[in-house]
């Protein structure tokens, strides 16, 4: 299909010599691009592509990540704001969206679809470590027209890769950015430029320049989401869903959480 999202306030990775080479890239039109599962495939795909770094670690290639146990299982009450975070190992720019299913229902892409989780202001922060008094407020660019489903909340990716087709995979040397970043000096591939991949080159680092991008990128991307009054009661799977612009890739991971009714720490007391 044809680009939704052509606004270059949302673009990530900018036309080169005049060619929109990311048109088709699932972030220029977001949420519409299918996908294996919305908790994420092991190795990216039932078949096995190690030539692009893909790792499975204890399961296999092409393992559903909602056939994992459940996690620990974090209360939000309904109708509150609550806080979400994710990081960057290889800036494949783009934007990403939080959605909610009921655990008593099928975990399908169409489930999650259904619960998309608003952002209740146009504020993000950087946050270095765990500290969360290490936190840094930025503006944040939202986007619900073009987007799918119709109306949903989607957030650009504020961490500008290099300005290169690549992005800055396979050199240590990151010489701009992709666009304006939203702290001085904070742009880059992230500790994947680094990684010894043949898809991906890297390797061409020295330890010092590999130890320069982890320590760079270890933060943490927070927004905060409204958890709608509506919900009903129970146990929630969240889904976080990334639709990257550099390259026809998404990436997807979920957790375990309880809606309430009530604050927990309130009833403690």
């Amino acid at each position: 299909m044809e680009p939704t999202i052509n606004d270059q306030r949302l673009r990530t990775y900018q036309n080169i010599f005049g060619y929109d080479y990311t048109k088709y890239n699932p972030w220029r039109s977001a949420g519409y691009s299918p996908i294996a599962s919305p908790c994420g495939i092991g190795g990216g795909g039932p078949i096995e592509h190690p030539e692009n770094g893909a790792d499975v670690g204890k399961r296999w290639q092409g393992f559903d990540g909602r056939k994992f146990p459940e996690g620990k299982k974090t209360e939000w009450v309904r109708g509150s704001v609550q806080e979400v975070a994710w990081s960057i190992n290889a800036n494949h720019g783009g934007g990403y969206a939080y959605r909610l299913c009921p655990k008593t229902g099928n975990l399908t892409e169409e489930c999650f679809q259904a619960h998309h989780l608003g952002f209740p202001s146009n504020q993000s922060w950087i946050q270095y470590g765990d500290d969360k008094s290490n936190r840094t407020a930025i503006d944040a660019e939202r986007v619900a027209a073009g987007t799918f489903p119709a109306g949903s909340m989607w957030t650009k990716n504020p961490i500008p890769a290099c300005n290169s087709t690549s992005g800055g995979v396979g050199s240590p040397q990151c010489l701009g950015p992709q666009f304006t970043p939203p702290l001085p000096g904070l742009f880059g591939y992230g500790e994947a430029a680094c990684t010894k991949v043949k898809a991906g080159a890297g390797g061409d680092c020295t330890q010092e320049q590999a130890a320069y991008w982890k320590q760079k990128f270890n933060f943490n991307i927070i927004d905060e989401v409204q958890v709608p009054k509506s919900l009903e009661l129970g146990e929630y799977v969240l889904s976080f869903r990334w639709d990257c612009e550099q390259t026809p890739q998404i990436w997807t991971q979920c957790s375990d959480l309880v809606v309430t009714d009530h604050d927990q720490e309130s009833v403690l007391i």
